[in-house]
Order: structure tokens, then sequence, then C-alpha cells
């Protein structure tokens, strides 16, 4: 790849950052088996967003957030580890955002491990610029230590 190439995506590259975040809130566990757990989590945020580094895109949100986690254990070590949150802002009612993922973690030698997921994120609010919604696939290798 040449550098012209190389540098037009650099430049049209968007970023979307969590400045500062600071949260408090509880959590429980709403179901806990040999092969179940269901969790889950509010809590009461404040955070600061940037898009693109550009100040005029700041903010600083008061904010709830909402999640839960389910993990269930299958027979032969295959997990699957499911979560979702969504995060209402109160200063900003028009501006939300919400998360889900969902992850099978299959064994594929000794400790060694395949994963596969999905990850959708939806921002209501963007600028111009960005898309509501983000959807992803992810494959990994995970190694469990003993």
């Amino acid at each position: 790849m040449d550098s012209r190439r190389r540098r037009s995506i650099t430049t049209t590259r968007k970023v979307w950052t969590w400045g500062r975040k600071w949260a408090a809130g509880i959590g429980w566990t709403v179901v806990k088996s040999a092969a179940n757990v269901l969790d889950a989590k509010a809590s009461l945020t404040y955070l600061h967003q940037s898009f693109d580094g550009s100040s005029s895109s700041d903010q600083s949100l008061a904010a709830s957030n909402f999640a839960e986690a389910f993990t269930h254990k299958f027979k032969h070590g295959v997990v699957l580890a499911q979560t979702v949150s969504a995060t209402p802002t109160w200063n900003i009612t028009k501006d939300w955002l919400a998360n889900a993922s969902v992850v099978m973690t299959v064994p594929a030698y000794k400790r060694l491990n395949i994963a596969l997921g999905a990850i959708d994120s939806y921002l209501n609010n963007p600028p111009p610029s960005f898309k509501k919604n983000s959807f992803q696939l992810t494959t990994g290798l995970t190694y469990t230590f003993k």
C-alpha cells in the first residue's frame, strides 16, 4: 500500500471516545446455578464524550446505566456469554446509547479455546458524520492459565 493511500485512510477515520467517566451503582446476581449465572446492574453515571477530537462535539452527560450479563455453561466446556446495556441520559434526553454482545467460547485443544462473537452498539444522536449503529463480528483465541 503506498503512502498516499495510507494517508487517506488515516484522515477519514472517525473516532468516538469517552473522555472521563465516573459511576456509582448496585449490582446483584439474580440467578446462580452450576450452568447459569444472570447478573443485573444499575448505576448513575457522569461521562464526557468526544467525536473526532473536535471540542465542538464534546458533551458532558449525566446518565444512568442498566445492564445485564448472562452466562451459560454447556457440556464439554462450551460457554455462551451475553450482555446487554442501555444508557439513557438525563440532561440531554435525546442522547442515549445501547450495547449488546454475545460470545461463544469452544474448547479447541487442552487450555486453548476459540471465541466467536458479535457486538452491536447503538448511539441515538451521533454527529452527522457518524452512523448510529455499529455491528461487529469477532473471532479470537483464548488461553486459560491454571
